[in-house]
């Protein structure tokens, strides 16, 4: 038997609540530098792999892939680091400035 949401005011500050309590636990987006973007295509060039293959070890569609390389979509330090994994660089290299 499912149990009944609750209605009124005090239901939707409740949903409230809990969306504030969900987003203060979330990894926020790093702003990426034309240099990262950069760094981001030559590791994955370097890896000899393909958007699309990159797309399948992350579990992502290769145009989130292509999105992010081109800073069309911001990536947050647990992608970055998941990225890095897939490429064998340390994340640090994405970050560092010739």
């Amino acid at each position: 038997m499912v149990a009944p949401q609750p209605s009124g005011p005090s239901a939707s500050t409740s949903r409230r609540s809990a969306r504030a309590r969900s987003s203060d636990t979330q990894v926020h987006p790093i702003a990426i530098s034309k240099h990262m973007l950069e760094r981001l295509r030559q590791a994955r060039l370097d890896a000899k792999l393909t958007q699309e293959e990159v797309g399948k070890r992350l579990g992502i569609r290769q145009n989130l892939v292509s999105k992010m390389e081109h800073g069309e979509r911001r990536l947050d330090p647990v992608e970055l680091a998941r990225f890095a994994a897939v490429y064998g660089k340390p994340v640090t290299w994405f970050l560092e400035e010739d």
